[in-house]
């Protein structure tokens, strides 16, 4: 019963976007920031999003990524603050999409290409990042606790300001050629040791690869 509602919530919102976009007055796509159509398409979206579960959630953002509403190049429908959390977004193209802001811990983001993407300050603890492609993806002030990094492709990302990376993570990610990178610290380091090293002046810390940044040890 719970599945059937939440198909046809989907539904709903499916056909209440497909009008906003046809309306011949003032179509969803010519709408600037603050007029009613995209007042009311953030409404619904934000409303429909806290309703469903993962799977529904991806039917959600693929359809308004393939109706080009979130791309960070001409964003139409700002999905700030909204509730992607567990969204299965496995496998899935979504490059140059907006998520900014976004809350999207536990999400799945397996394989999917998130290339040039703006992650800026996204919600994204426990998400599952394992294979994805973050080339070039802008994540300044990202949360990434506990994200799952193993052969994620992070190439020129901007990961300035982003929280929850540690060393030991980072060191698993396929690549992070030219992408600045805040201080990893490593889950590992003990904090007599660490202390002791800083009082001895120790300064051989190891690198980033790939960015040429020193990280703690």
């Amino acid at each position: 019963m719970q599945q059937r509602a939440q198909d046809e919530a989907v539904q709903a919102y499916l056909n209440h976007i497909g009008e906003l976009l046809l309306d011949k007055d003032k179509p969803l796509r010519q709408s600037i920031e603050g007029d009613k159509p995209r007042t009311l398409a953030r409404a619904r979206t934000l409303t429909v999003l806290r309703r469903l579960d993962g799977e529904r959630k991806c039917s959600v953002v693929t359809f308004l990524y393939e109706a080009a509403l979130i791309s960070k190049d001409h964003l139409i429908l700002n999905l700030r603050h909204s509730d992607l959390s567990g969204v299965n977004l496995a496998m899935t193209n979504l490059g140059g999409v907006n998520l900014s802001v976004a809350l999207l811990s536990e999400a799945s983001f397996f394989t999917c290409n998130l290339s040039g993407a703006n992650l800026r300050v996204a919600a994204m603890p426990e998400a599952s990042l394992l294979l994805s492609n973050l080339s070039e993806a802008n994540l300044p002030s990202a949360n990434l606790l506990s994200a799952k990094l193993p052969n994620a492709n992070l190439s020129e990302a901007d990961l300035r300001g982003a929280t929850g990376l540690t060393y030991d993570r980072i060191s698993t990610t396929k690549s992070l050629e030219g992408a600045p990178c805040p201080t990893a610290r490593s889950t590992r380091t003990d904090s007599k040791t660490e202390s002791t090293a800083r009082m001895r002046g120790r300064t051989n810390k190891p690198r980033l690869h790939g960015t040429g940044q020193r990280v703690s040890p």
